[in-house]
Formats: structure tokens, sequence, C-alpha cells
């Protein structure tokens, strides 16, 4: 399809007949007329020639989807390259060479289809980032009642409470209590930030921890999670400079075309005396057909069909990986790429903390202390609490059952009674009490070593035992070879843009080569890192 018509929608938005012109049925036609066509010439080949009744069938399934773009064109005045394939086509089927008009649009439905059902995977991808707007919010009214509204509803001063488990309904600042809130979504974080009284929060991210209160400093609209989305809008919606070009280029070189074979009738008729039809003695073809000769090999199939195809290709590629491009033209300016800025969670790293090593002090073994801890966090969402249970789990440790229920202290731990003596989990703070003297040295130096290396220690107390449980995001295993191939192409620097922490930061970029690094960043931060990285290397 030409540059100027919208891609097709996706089989999950046309329903009904009109599923026909979606992406998927657009390639089932495409196929079916593929099918059509290859056995009309098989049949020409073997010498059953009833069967090019099937060419033809081919050919107007072709015409059904190429004739709805060129319909769109014209009903917005506009005789572009669409137009011109479809009557190049037609004109083919006068001729009386049907195969090669539909092969024509085989190949071009066939093409647009595939490159449409390619790109519907990055729209899904914006779908998934609208899904995590909120959509609830729990208001303080000036009688001190709760109510719920739309957090489109919220203005800034406006106090809202946040459950456990709930996504934080706008930009704020908390006025009452301490948890821990999952900012994945926004910054990219593999840990759970511990959040108290004066700390902003953002929209659209979790609450891991315990309720809280907080006071409303921006409106739904001006959130931090909005902004990302807006930022993903105008990428889409962006043209480039190339792409600019071939739609002006489109209608005119169409154009051109027309009035070149047009021309070309009159000259071969009026001025060569070539009959207009052609009589068939001499050799003479008529000025008719020459003409429409001239408009068939100027039709740019070549290119119409190669584009797509060769987007195709890389797009798909592309998407296995989990790459999302933005189009073909993205694809294009990568040939003049000299430097490249990644994010860190989930790109370079795997994006969810794992347990990298079990430190037992005081314990016979590994085992039982995570016994201990994963029965600590049987109840817990927090994803430390995740990290232990699968790494019992992978070892086939049964979690040790607690006497009571568990309490939580929001942004310290969790505590429980195992065989009548008391366990505590989480920071150093909170489980000093129960760590034997002769043992807490060795625990912060355990706890200083890992914090250093931009890792996450928690340390389990227990029945005069101790042991510090160290999880980190792994590096993913493609990682280290993506940095060294960029390089390898000579493409410097790459830089690491991530909203975590310094350390995790500095710890991730020296393991893959990684030439700079920026961290505890939001992602307009990263739009501004992008934009003077741009400008660094074009100055």
């Amino acid at each position: 399809m030409s540059q100027e018509q919208p891609p097709a929608e996706d089989g999950h938005r046309l329903a009904g007949p009109l599923a026909v012109f979606s992406a998927k049925g657009e390639l089932v036609g495409a196929v079916v007329a593929g099918v059509l066509l290859a056995a009309g010439w098989v049949g020409a080949a073997v010498g059953e020639p009833e069967l090019r009744g099937l060419v033809w069938g081919s050919l107007a399934i072709g015409m059904v989807y190429g004739g709805r773009a060129a319909i769109t064109s014209l009903r917005a005045r506009a005789f572009d390259i669409d137009v011109l394939m479809v009557v190049g086509a037609g004109l083919a089927a006068y001729l009386n060479a049907p195969a090669e008009g539909a092969l024509l649009l085989f190949l071009f439905t066939l093409a647009g289809a595939l490159e449409d059902l390619a790109m519907a995977r990055t729209r899904h991808a914006v779908e998934a980032l609208h899904s995590l707007m909120p959509t609830a919010a729990s208001r303080q009214t000036q009688s001190g009642e709760w109510e719920a509204v739309a957090p489109e509803l919220l203005g800034a001063g406006d106090v809202v409470r946040v459950l456990p488990g709930e996504s934080i309904p706008a930009d704020a600042g908390i006025t009452d209590g301490r948890s821990a809130v999952d900012q994945a979504t926004l910054t990219g974080e593999s840990f759970p930030r511990v959040v108290g009284v004066g700390d902003e929060v953002y929209a659209g991210t979790i609450n891991v921890g315990s309720a809280f209160l907080a006071r409303v400093v921006r409106p739904a609209a001006q959130s931090s999670l909005q902004r990302v989305l807006n930022l993903v809008l105008e990428a889409q919606q962006q043209r480039e400079p190339v792409q600019r070009i071939l739609d002006r280029l489109s209608q005119p070189y169409a154009l051109t075309v027309m009035a070149l074979s047009v021309l070309t009738l009159t000259v071969w008729w009026l001025g060569f005396g070539e009959p207009l039809l052609g009589d068939g003695e001499g050799g003479k073809v008529g000025a008719l057909y020459t003409a429409i000769t001239l408009l068939i090999v100027m039709s740019p199939c070549a290119v119409i069909i190669a584009t797509p195809t060769a987007t195709l290709a890389a797009i798909s590629r592309g998407a296995r990986a989990g790459v999302l491009f933005k189009g073909g033209q993205a694809i294009e300016r990568l040939a003049g790429l000299r430097a490249v800025a990644l994010d860190k969670t989930g790109t370079l790293t795997v994006g969810r903390p794992v347990v990298s090593e079990v430190a037992p002090i005081g314990w016979s073994n590994e085992g039982d202390l995570l016994a201990v801890a994963a029965g600590l966090e049987q109840e817990s969402t927090h994803p430390i609490a995740a990290a232990i249970r699968e790494e019992a789990q992978r070892r086939g440790i049964e979690p040790e059952p607690t006497a009571s229920r568990t309490s939580f202290a929001p942004g310290a731990g969790v505590s429980g009674v195992f065989r009548g003596s008391e366990a505590r989990l989480g920071t150093y703070e909170h489980a000093e009490p129960l760590i034997p003297v002769c043992y807490r040295a060795q625990v912060r130096q355990e706890m200083l070593e890992a914090q250093s290396r931009g890792d996450i220690a928690v340390v389990l107390a227990w029945n005069q035992m101790a042991g510090v449980v160290v999880m980190s995001d792994r590096v993913r295993p493609g990682a280290p070879g993506l940095v060294d191939g960029l390089h390898a192409m000579g493409i410097k620097p790459i830089v690491m843009l991530t909203g975590d922490n310094r350390a995790t930061a500095r710890t991730v970029a020296e393991r893959l080569g990684i030439d700079r690094w920026e961290a505890q960043m939001l992602p307009e931060d990263k739009v501004s890192a992008v934009k003077a990285l741009h400008a660094e290397l074009r100055g």
C-alpha cells in the first residue's frame, strides 16, 4: 500500500464481513489468490487451458483489496501509486494477460498484509501501556469520608488512600504511612522503592507494602505515566523525512505516468498513424497496446513490493527478539547508526530479582535457612518474597510452616513464629534484635559486599542463627554478545540509561563493557539524554 494509506486494522478490531479487510483477512485473501494463480500457471504448462480461469479468479481477489485501497485514495482526491497499480493490473487483463496483473496484485497485497501484521505487535505494545493507567482512586472528602472516583477527576491537593496491591492513581506526595512501591513500569527499577512521609510516588506504580495516604501534586493528565504515553504516541505519529518525500512524490509520479501513457497513445495513433487497437497486419499491435505497456512497465512494482517485504523481514525478526520498530523508516536509519542508548531492566538484564547467593551464618546448611525464609514470605506479594519462594522451589525445599500469622513492617521486613521462636526477615535494623552479637559483624560485612555490587541483601534471624540472602537482577544471556557486537561494528558510545540506583547501574555497566551510563532517571530524563546524545554526535 502507499504511504498515505493507514495500516490495516488487525483481526480483533474488524468483525463480520469487514474482517476480510483486516490484516489477517487480507493475508488469507492473498494466499488464496496466490494458490489460484499458481494452479492456473501449472494448468497452462501441462496443457490444461481450462484451468486458465483460476488466474482470472486470482486477479479478481487481488482487485478486491487493491481496488479498496484505490477507492480510498480517489475519495481523498488523490491519484497515487495505489490507483496506478490497480489501473496497471486492470489494463494487463484487458490485454489478455491476466497472469501478469494477478501476480502484480498478489505480491502487492501479500506484502502489505504481512507488514500490517508485523506492525500490529507494535500497536499492541502501546495498548499495553494504556492498560497501566490507573482506573480507580479513593479520595478523601471534606467530611473525612472516602469516595471512589476516576483518577481523571483528581486535582492537585486532593488526598488519596492507596491500599496494598493497588495502583497509585496520580503523582502524589506521601503524607501518612510507610510502604514499598514497585516502580518497574515507570523507571524499570528491579526492586521496590521504600517510601515514607515526604516522598513522591508516581501514577501507575504499584503499592506492594502497606496502606498510605498521599496528596496529589499533579492531575492525571500531567502524570509521569501519561507523559510516557504521550512520548510513545508522539514518536509513532512522527513521519521520517524520507517517508514525507515519498508521500509528496506518490501522486505526482502516478499522474506523470498516466500523462505519458496518454501522450504515447496520442503520438502513436495520430502522429505515427498506428491503428488504435492493432490490425494484426505487419506486426502492428496498436497505439493503445503500446500506451498500456508503457503504463504497466512504469508502475513502481519493484519498489512497492520490495520495500514492504524487506521491512516485514526486519520487523518480524525484531519482534521475535522482543524489539519493536516504529516502522520501516526506523529500520532504514539503522544503516547510519553511530551510537546506541539502551535501557537496563528487561533489556540488558532479566528484569526481576533472583536469588544469587545464600550465606548461612550459624545454620547447618542453606536449605534450612531458605525453608524458614520461604515460610515467612508465603503470604507476601513483594518481588523479593517471590524470588525467595522461587529459589526454595527450584531447590526442592518445602517452606517451614509458621505457628502464627506473619506480620509485615512496611519498608523493614516480615516477622513470624517458628517452633516457638520468633523469626525476622528484612533489613539489618529489622532483624538486629534477634541476631546473636557474635554474628552481627559478619552479617554486616556480607550485606556491605552485596550492596557495593548493587545487589539487594536481606537478613534472616531465628533461634540464635542468622543468614543473608542476596538477590540481583541477572544480566541477560545475550547482553555481553550484543555489546561486543556493536563495538565490533564501530558503534560507540554505547550508553545505558536506567531508573535503577547508581551501584546497580555501575555493576551492570562494568560487567558488560558499557561506555557510559546514567542512573536514577525518569522516562522524560531518558528522552532528554537521547536528544543530548543526538546533538553531541551531530556537532
